[in-house]
């Protein structure tokens, strides 16, 4: 319990002491009330003093927190993290004109091997087509046996 909620308490307890022996009564406080008083502004103390000393546990731990967390972000920046992960960025990002490129590269080839492809398949088709010519006209020669 605090210094001053002691002294609080005592002052009202000399105040109960002198109330009871002069008999006096200011606005109906009897003895018995201020005994009452006396008890229930003690418990309050208490209460208090427990709910403060839980506030002051609660602090203790945000703190603790608060300078686990502090050391952890210096232990971060110290360990030179951060201007690794920055230089990486910036060499990846340096490489992306080079990728660009390159896909585009590869997209120029894969529309050329289109060509050719539909190139070839109309080259088949003219051969094909020419074969069947070549079938029917040889069809038409007749040898004369002998």
């Amino acid at each position: 319990m605090s210094g001053a909620c002691t002294t609080e308490i005592a002052s009202f307890d000399e105040f109960a002491s002198l109330l009871a022996a002069s008999n006096a009564e200011p606005l109906s406080l009897t003895v018995g009330n201020a005994a009452r008083a006396a008890d229930e502004a003690s418990r309050l103390a208490q209460a208090a003093s427990q709910a403060a000393s839980q506030g002051c546990t609660v602090v203790g731990q945000f703190l603790v927190a608060m300078q686990s967390i502090s050391a952890g972000s210096h232990k971060i920046a110290d360990s030179g993290m951060i201007r690794s992960t920055a230089s990486g960025a910036k060499h990846e990002s340096a490489r992306m004109p080079q990728l660009s490129e390159a896909i585009a590269e590869i997209d120029r080839m894969t529309l050329q091997n289109a060509a050719r492809v539909e190139q070839s398949a109309a080259a088949a088709q003219s051969m094909n087509q020419q074969a069947e010519q070549m079938s029917t006209l040889a069809g038409e020669f007749r040898l004369q046996r002998g």
